[in-house]
């Protein structure tokens, strides 16, 4: 199940019939999967070839309340695959801070992977670095050359009488009395 999508509701290795099945019931299914709610659940043969791929696992789910410890259900079925429960999870969509995202199948904040770096806050993707650039998980910006500085979206090369070292995020001005490589290093 991906946020905001519907999705054939499994357990073990069949569907789930919606006998007994309530809102109670899809938010401790959502929740136990990583989501922070369910938006809505159906029932239905939506997807018959693979619907019936599968067996039918449980039936008579009842949950007191939104949490998949207090539910009781039954592995045997008086079901078909017509009455399998389809799920739409969601996050409340907390920001992620900078060098994260939202992961499409949780809630979760996931750091921004290898060359790739998120700004600033919220959002669902990290965008990929530049050209010769690099950046470690989790990275607010990308790690320009030696003589470049890193701008929020790209490297940008230091001007004359100032220079960086790799990775940096602004240039330095040169003493009085020296100036900076043909390379701005």
């Amino acid at each position: 199940i991906v946020v905001s999508q519907d999705g054939l509701v499994l357990y073990g290795n069949g569907t789930v019939c919606d006998n007994s099945f309530t809102d109670n019931a899809a938010s401790a299914i959502c929740k136990e999967m990583g989501f922070d709610f369910a938006k809505q659940w159906t029932s239905g043969l939506s997807w018959p070839d693979l619907q019936n791929g599968y067996s039918i696992a449980l039936d008579q789910v009842y949950c007191p309340a939104p949490k998949w410890s207090e539910c009781t259900y039954s592995r045997s079925h008086d079901c078909s695959h017509g009455e399998d429960v389809f799920l739409t999870c969601g996050c409340t969509s907390l920001p992620c801070s900078p060098g994260k995202y939202h992961h499409q199948s949780s809630c979760i904040c996931m750091d921004c992977p290898s060359d790739s770096y998120k700004y600033n806050e919220g959002g669902s993707f990290c965008s990929p670095c530049p050209a010769n650039t690099t950046s470690m998980p989790g990275s607010k910006y990308c790690s320009c050359n030696a003589g470049m500085f890193w701008n929020e979206t790209r490297c940008n090369n230091c001007t004359e009488g100032t220079a960086s070292p790799r990775g940096a995020l602004h240039c330095l001005t040169c003493p009085p009395g020296s100036t900076s490589e043909k390379d701005r290093t």
